[in-house]
């Protein structure tokens, strides 16, 4: 994929809020030969395909600096695109500058074995990386792998876990749900924001994912397309510390090394609650401390009191006066899980 599709995709359609979405589909109904039904049903990724068939140059880049510019509230917008498109013709420049003499140098003969060194096996940009650890024989990650953008595939994978879909955006009526997937040396998190998918999502499972993005240290599903079974012939060995780094949850005090903006995992007891309005105040504690949660939106229509034991997902590690607490954002999910009945977030 291109530099100027990337920018469309994660720079404009990924962000760009639903009104405004449906404002650019029709500016550009006539430049992109959109139908009636096209313009309601077609997605952002759709939109974006389209613009790169119709102006393969720059997948359209040009062409939403333009359409952007006439709105007022996406002027701030315009200035990062060009910023965006500035960056990316520098690249191609230096790609194109490299002289024919140094490119033959530095390409080996047929004659000549190519050797590997440390920085050949280096992650390049785009390619899953750890946040604590190399791999290697014997080293078990204690963190997710990340990945960058948009990723082709296929990565076979298998599900560990999953969450029920829970609806995130109750104007427009979205849902989702999380999973932890895992290959034989790494794990990642996933947000998949289709509820169909949620059968193919079964813990055990071995899948193939493709056409997704890394975004945030998750890996996001948006379409049904990206997920496809494998054979029933297919293995995969996950070892159970493997398993078990992927599930497991961090103690408070090393919370407090990681840095903000940390999406964080796992099972808390609860040791005190105060309610406000619009919000609600959990304190979670373990043998090394204890952390504030804040609650917000629909996650405090839970049902949850002192001495319940609550699994936090997508919770943002943040700071407010100098002091540490997990904060849920629009993708959390909460569960009261060692009460006589559960309460899941409709």
């Amino acid at each position: 994929m291109s530099e100027y599709k990337t920018i469309v995709l994660l720079k404009v359609m990924k962000d760009m809020d639903e009104n405004h979405f449906r404002t650019i589909k029709s500016l550009l109904r006539k430049k992109l030969n959109l139908t009636k039904k096209m313009q309601e049903d077609y997605d952002r990724f759709q939109i974006a395909d389209l613009m790169e068939d119709k102006f393969p140059n720059d997948a359209g880049l040009d062409t939403l600096i333009e359409v952007c510019q006439s709105i007022e509230e996406l002027k701030g917008l315009v200035k990062n695109l060009k910023t965006e498109k500035a960056k990316a013709k520098r690249k191609e420049g230096e790609k194109s500058n490299i002289p024919a003499r140094r490119r033959g140098r530095d390409e080996p003969s047929s004659s000549q074995p190519m050797s590997t060194t440390n920085e050949d096996l280096e992650p390049e940009s785009g390619r899953s990386t750890l946040n604590s650890q190399t791999l290697g024989r014997g080293n078990i990650p204690k963190e997710p792998s990340k990945e960058q953008g948009y990723q082709q595939g296929p990565k076979e994978v298998m599900v560990l876990n999953v969450t029920e879909p829970f609806t995130y955006d109750f104007v427009e009526d979205k849902m989702m749900f999380h999973a932890t997937v895992a290959t034989e040396t790494e794990f990642f998190r996933v947000k998949v924001f289709d509820p169909a998918l949620k059968h193919k999502f079964i813990a055990g499972k071995i899948i193939a994912i493709s056409d997704y993005f890394g975004v945030g240290g998750f890996l996001e599903i948006h379409s049904t397309s990206s997920v496809s079974d494998v054979s029933v012939k297919q293995r995969m060995v996950i070892s159970s510390t493997l398993r078990q780094s992927a599930s497991a949850t961090p103690k408070i005090k090393d919370l407090f090394s990681l840095p903000k903006g940390t999406y964080v995992n796992g099972e808390f007891v609860v040791i005190m609650k105060n309610e406000r309005i619009n919000e609600i105040y959990y304190w979670i504690g373990d043998d090394t401390g204890s952390m504030e949660v804040v609650v917000y939106g629909r996650l405090t229509r839970i049902r949850c009191e002192p001495g319940n034991k609550l699994r936090l997902v997508c919770f943002r590690l943040t700071s407010s006066e100098n002091i540490w607490l997990l904060r849920s954002v629009r993708h959390s999910y909460m569960q009261v899980i060692n009460v006589r009945r559960k309460f899941y977030q409709r």
